[in-house]
C-alpha cells in the first residue's frame, strides 16, 4: 500500500509541543553500552509493538548524543522509572549539566547478561537488540527485539505530563482533596 507523505502541515512546532505536553507518558531512561561507548537519555517516546516476536520501539532525535552510540552498539535497555527517580530523569535529560560519561555515577546500575546498563531499582529493565530503524523528520524510530527482562518490586511509576513529573499517587491525592 502506498502512503502519500507529501502533504504540508498547518501546525507549527510550538503548537505541536503544546498538544503533546498534554499527553501523559511513563518516563524511561534509554541506556546503552558497547563498542560505541556508554550513553543514556531520558525518554517518553517508548511503546510496545508486538509480543511475537517481543518488540518495542523508541524514538530518538538523530542529533542526540545517544543516537550514534546506540546505533554503533546495536542494543539498548529501556529502564522504566519509579516515582522516586525524578532526579535521575532530570540528570539523563541533560537538565543538570552533567556530562554523559558522569551520568552513570548517579543511581545504582548493573549490567544485564547482554552487557547493557540497567538500573537496579527501576520498575523494569528491558534489554533489546536493534532489529530495524526508520527515519522520520529529525528522529529515528528504532525497533528493538526484547532479549532480556528484569522486574523490580511494584512501586508507583514516574509520569510526565503538562511539562512536569507526576505520580499516580499525586493524582489520587488531588482527587481525594477535591482538586481533581
Amino acid at each position: 500500500m502506498a502512503i502519500d507523505v507529501s502533504c504540508e502541515s498547518q501546525v507549527d512546532d510550538s503548537q505541536f509541543r503544546e498538544a503533546m505536553s498534554r499527553l501523559g507518558a511513563g518516563v524511561t531512561i534509554i541506556s546503552t553500552d558497547g563498542p560505541g561507548g556508554r550513553a543514556g537519555i531520558t525518554a517518553t517516546a517508548v511503546a510496545s509493538v508486538t509480543n511475537e516476536p517481543p518488540t518495542l520501539l523508541i524514538c530518538i532525535n538523530r542529533e542526540a548524543q545517544l543516537f550514534p552510540v546506540l546505533m554503533r552498539n546495536g542494543g539498548f535497555c529501556v529502564n522504566i522509572l519509579s516515582a522516586s527517580q525524578s532526579e535521575l530523569a532530570e540528570i539523563f535529560a541533560g537538565r543538570k549539566s552533567i556530562p554523559q560519561d558522569a551520568r552513570f555515577g548517579h543511581g545504582a546500575w548493573r549490567s544485564l547478561q547482554t552487557g547493557l546498563p540497567a538500573l537496579t531499582d527501576c520498575r523494569a529493565a528491558i534489554g533489546c537488540r536493534i532489529s530495524a530503524a526508520t527515519e522520520i523528520g529529525t528522529h529515528s524510530t528504532i525497533f528493538g527485539r526484547i532479549v532480556e527482562l528484569r522486574f523490580d518490586r511494584l512501586v508507583p511509576p514516574l509520569l510526565y505530563v503538562d511539562r512536569a513529573y507526576h505520580t499516580v499517587r499525586d493524582q489520587l491525592a488531588s482527587m481525594d482533596s477535591g482538586e481533581g
